[in-house]
């Protein structure tokens, strides 16, 4: 594991399960040349980024090995994540590994990282090929500008200094993009601008995300009573909506009621909705991967394959495909339903 224990901030949990998803992941970062990378990240977030409030987010929670190297909060054993999530085989993108942190030192933090580590470099952005759909509606800017990606840092290996070198825009910016970078197999770290964060930091710089109290009981009857007004992600009416039907009581069902709201969609809440209604709609994206798996028998790297290709809306053939894969299934027709629809609604 290439001197990877040495980083580990959590013991190795010592199950069936934990040891076989390890030896798994390890498995595909050696195949996909990967461990040198995670390598590099430990120790940048080591050195740089772990003395002030951060929060990995996306796919990468979902890797144990994140998990024990203390950059990932959640336990997915425990959690039943996916791994394909996170990386396979054919996935064409690299894995994400991005980190929410203060708003007010993200720039700061970034030009430290490049200055000291001659290993890294930002890329640039490229706004002709944002794969946000509400794009369209906003100013676009001319990505002959070169503008700097706002958090994109690149890490690349010592094989790779000449793709570096001849790609510099200037001796701390490539001209690639993130549309780009895979084509060179370069790898990536997002360092995000977390307003949510920088409040927290504002209040205390020292304290970490995980030295809070979440199960205050008067906190959750604040939130649910309260309007949301000055709650950070929690004051649009379609949050509120949410969170004033389900009523949550701690931090997970919180969590769920601001992650309901993209993709699941507010038109399916209504106000008789529970949670234990909830439980039989799907909702994220690792649920869409286990429900394909168990109902379809598809393994998680080619349900995570049909996930991404409804997505991103890239391959019609494939879609109407897995459509008639349904159809003529054995699954009961409130299966069928459910899935179709939950597809439809990846595309969105």
């Amino acid at each position: 594991m290439d001197n990877l224990e040495k980083y580990f901030k959590i013991k190795p949990i010592d199950t069936t399960q934990h040891k076989e998803r390890l030896n798994e992941e390890i498995k595909l970062l050696e195949d996909l040349n990967y461990v040198w990378f995670i390598k590099r990240i430990a120790e940048i977030y080591n050195n740089f980024i772990n003395e002030y409030p951060n929060l990995l987010r996306g796919s990468a929670g979902s890797s144990l090995l994140l998990y024990y190297l203390g950059l990932n909060q959640i336990d997915p054993v425990k959690h039943y994540i996916p791994l394909s999530r996170f990386i396979n085989k054919l996935r064409a993108s690299p894995p994400d590994i991005d980190i929410d942190v203060p708003l007010s030192i993200r720039n700061d933090l970034i030009d430290n990282i490049i200055k000291n580590n001659s290993d890294t470099i930002r890329m640039t952005s490229d706004h002709n090929n944002e794969d946000n759909i509400y794009f369209e509606d906003l100013i676009r800017e001319d990505p002959s500008s070169s503008f700097i990606h706002n958090s994109g840092v690149i890490v690349y290996s010592k094989e790779q200094t000449n793709i570096i070198e001849d790609n510099k825009l200037t001796p701390t910016q490539i001209k690639l993009t993130k549309h780009t970078i895979g084509n060179y197999n370069l790898k990536k770290i997002d360092i995000l601008a977390n307003t949510a964060i920088e409040q927290l930091y504002s209040i205390d710089n020292k304290k970490t995300i995980s030295s809070y109290n979440f199960e205050d009981d008067k906190l959750y009857k604040f939130i649910t009573d309260d309007d949301g007004i000055g709650i950070t992600y929690a004051e649009t009416p379609m949050v509120q909506n949410v969170i004033k039907i389900l009523k949550p009581t701690n931090i997970e069902e919180l969590s769920v009621c601001l992650a309901i709201v993209r993709p699941f969609a507010c038109d399916n809440i209504h106000d008789n909705m529970n949670w234990s209604s909830l439980k039989n709609e799907i909702i994220y994206d690792d649920d869409f991967i286990i429900f394909l798996s168990n109902k379809l028998g598809y393994d998680e790297e080619n349900a995570d394959d049909i996930r991404r290709i409804f997505k991103k809306n890239t391959d019609k053939n494939k879609m109407e495909e897995f459509v008639k894969v349904v159809d003529s299934s054995n699954m009961v027709l409130g299966d069928k339903i459910k899935l179709k629809k939950e597809s439809s609604l990846q595309t969105t």
